[in-house]
C-alpha cells in the first residue's frame, strides 16, 4: 500500500482521537515523510560509500594515469631541448674554436715571416761583421 497524504491525515485524524492532539503530533513527527520504502537503510549507505570507493579509486587510477603520461611526454620534449641544447653549445664552441685555431694560425705564421726576416738581417750583419773582421770588406 503506497502512503499518500490523504492517508497521512486520516491517521493524524485517527491518532488525534485515540491519543489527543499533542501526542498525535510528536507520534507523526517520529514517522518518516514518506513510505518506509523510501528510507535508506545503514546496508543502503554502505553500498553506495563502497560504490562511491571504487568510483574514486578508479577516477583517481585514470588521473594518475594521465598525469604519468603527461610528465613522461614533458621529460621527453625536455630531453630533446636538452640535446637540442648539448648539440647547438657543440657546434657553437666547435665554430669559435676552428676561428681561434685560424687567428692563431695567421699569428705564428707572422710571427715565423718576422723571425725569418730578423735572422736573415742578423746573418747578413753577421757575415759583414765578419767579412770586416778578417778583412774581406
Amino acid at each position: 500500500m503506497a502512503i499518500t497524504e490523504e492517508t497521512r491525515h486520516h491517521l493524524f485524524k485517527r491518532l488525534e482521537e485515540v491519543l489527543g492532539p499533542e501526542e498525535a503530533a510528536t507520534m507523526m513527527e517520529h514517522l518518516p515523510p514518506v513510505g518506509w520504502a523510501d528510507v535508506a537503510t545503514k546496508r543502503d549507505l554502505d553500498h553506495i560509500a563502497e560504490r562511491f570507493e571504487l568510483r574514486l579509486t578508479v577516477e583517481l587510477a585514470t588521473v594518475r594515469s594521465e598525469l604519468r603520461g603527461e610528465f613522461t611526454a614533458g621529460m621527453t620534449g625536455l630531453r630533446g631541448e636538452m640535446v637540442q641544447l648539448r648539440d647547438d653549445l657543440r657546434s657553437e664552441v666547435k665554430s669559435d674554436m676552428n676561428a681561434m685555431e685560424t687567428r692563431l694560425t695567421a699569428q705564428f705564421e707572422a710571427l715565423r715571416t718576422e723571425q725569418r726576416q730578423f735572422a736573415l738581417v742578423l746573418v747578413a750583419g753577421m757575415v759583414s761583421t765578419l767579412g770586416a773582421v778578417i778583412g774581406l770588406g
